[in-house]
């Protein structure tokens, strides 16, 4: 989907972040990240190194996300020193984890006692004893260990570091009618994480028959472009979550932070308004784009349950990226004592249509938007991200403000 068009709009938007000195009065130089120069190709400037990207032309491998990693100076999201958070959960006892230890190490004791007196016996013990332990295997991995969180209303709730469902009433919906809901998970510091998770998107029928399954992204059909969008919450999340997330990772820089996550199943970027009926092969799929909903009761209920926070980052990937930049001026004015960063990563498709998709098919609604300003930031809380080159998809980058962004490119999703 590439064109010389979006490229050079790409370009702009980059050298602007770069070289206008819009940023020199409201943050300091040193703190804008040029990520499209930790990609380039030097051979050949237009393109991402073949070495970092994952075979797509637009999303990195895992050499990529490093070397874009070891380009940030973590000192950007230095910790305060000695400051509690008002979100510090209370201090809980251990005798409940040493107590299901003990019962895990007693469970593969009895399986263990089982599986070598049935080998001890006969054969037709063994064959059930070992389709019993497959069997009960395959229960924990889907109920237990991809289990949903428990449930709770607010963060008053939460005395422990874990993950919980938060449920956000009948205006929020997935694509296919089902659910939805977000997660959370509470920090022992006063900073704050709201992600924008991705998955592709729908916008006409072929796009619209195709949802992205377990079994399908197994097989790689996303890469291949054979499944387009998520159409209600995986069972994945947030069993899976790593990175960022990863409150085990000891050099993970956020470890301690609150982290909301916001799951996408709505194939509109999460800023859709409306459910449309498409057409495939003779048969008819109704897709509810309700993503603009999805993320406004996510967010009024972290601004009720966070309502300060010394630093705040908006993240986002894939077509959660588009949301992150979307998102970001509505609650940099909400918190606007706190400073807020925001990364947009792997985001972009272009095309002529993309108006058309946003505002006709979608019901986004974009001109009247904050996203939709022209006009340029002036934040004084904001650091910038330019986006890497992609060979195939211009590149979005990310320079949040209290009342505007960077204008929306010409581009779609992919």
């Amino acid at each position: 989907m590439y064109s010389p068009e979006g490229d050079k709009a790409r370009e702009q938007i980059n050298t602007w972040i770069r070289t206008s000195g819009a940023f020199d009065a409201v943050l300091d130089f040193d703190a804008v990240l040029d990520f499209d120069a930790v990609w380039r190709d030097p051979a050949d400037p237009s393109h991402i190194r073949d070495d970092l990207h994952m075979g797509d032309n637009l999303h990195g491998n895992d050499a990529g996300y490093a070397a874009l990693a070891q380009s940030i100076d973590l000192t950007l999201f230095d910790r305060p020193s000695a400051k509690t958070s008002p979100n510090t959960p209370p201090p809980t006892t251990r005798t409940g984890g040493k107590r299901m230890k003990a019962a895990k190490w007693t469970v593969t004791a009895v399986i263990c006692a089982s599986v070598a007196l049935g080998l001890y016996t006969n054969a037709a013990a063994t064959a059930a004893t070992i389709g019993a332990v497959l069997v009960l295997g395959l229960l924990y991995v889907y109920f237990i260990y991809f289990g949903r969180p428990s449930h709770v209303a607010s963060l008053n709730e939460v005395a422990d570091t874990k993950w919980h469902t938060v449920d956000l009433g009948r205006t929020t919906v997935s694509a296919d009618g089902s659910a939805y809901r977000m997660f959370v998970r509470r920090g022992t510091s006063s900073n704050l994480v709201i992600h924008f998770y991705g998955g592709g998107a729908c916008w006409d029928g072929e796009t619209a028959a195709r949802p992205i399954t377990l079994l399908g992204v197994v097989r790689g059909y996303t890469r291949e472009l054979q499944m387009f969008y998520f159409n209600s919450l995986t069972r994945l999340f947030p069993a899976v979550l790593a990175g960022m997330a990863d409150r085990r990772d000891t050099t993970n820089a956020f470890r301690d932070w609150n982290f909301v996550f916001v799951p996408y199943s709505t194939g509109d970027l999460h800023v859709g308004d409306t459910s449309n009926t498409y057409s495939h092969n003779g048969k008819t799929i109704t897709v509810h784009h309700n993503g603009r909903n999805n993320a406004t009761a996510v967010l009024d209920w972290v601004y009720a349950n966070f309502p300060e926070a010394d630093k705040v980052l908006v993240s986002g990937e894939s077509a959660g990226a588009w949301a992150s930049a979307f998102y970001a001026p509505q609650i940099a004015d909400h918190y606007t004592d706190s400073k807020l960063y925001c990364l947009s990563d792997g985001v972009g498709v272009v095309t002529e249509r993309w108006r058309d998709i946003v505002d006709t098919i979608w019901k986004a609604d974009s001109a009247k938007k904050p996203w939709a300003s022209t006009s340029a930031p002036t934040s004084t809380r904001t650091r910038s991200f330019t986006a890497p080159t992609r060979p195939r998809a211009i590149s979005s980058t990310c320079t949040p403000t209290r009342s505007t962004t960077t204008p929306s490119p010409a581009s779609a999703p992919h």
